[in-house]
């Protein structure tokens, strides 16, 4: 089903789903920003239910550890 806030189910991550998700990339945007593929990745995965946002943080977390490591 199609809701006037979510674009249709065939996004792609550099389609994000939710009016908020559309928000949060223009005004990135405005700042000449662009998120990585895998920052849109979770983002996807927020909008579709598959990864809450505590989760999307703790991976965040994660690969920053693992940065600071190499």
């Amino acid at each position: 089903m199609n809701t006037p806030n979510r674009h249709p189910k065939n996004a792609t991550p550099s389609q994000p789903g939710s009016w908020a998700s559309s928000q949060a990339l223009a005004i990135l945007a405005v700042d000449g920003i662009r998120p990585s593929n895998k920052g849109l990745a979770l983002m996807q995965s927020i909008d579709s239910g598959t990864m809450t946002h505590a989760q999307a943080i703790q991976s965040i977390i994660e690969r920053a550890r693992q940065y600071a490591k190499d």
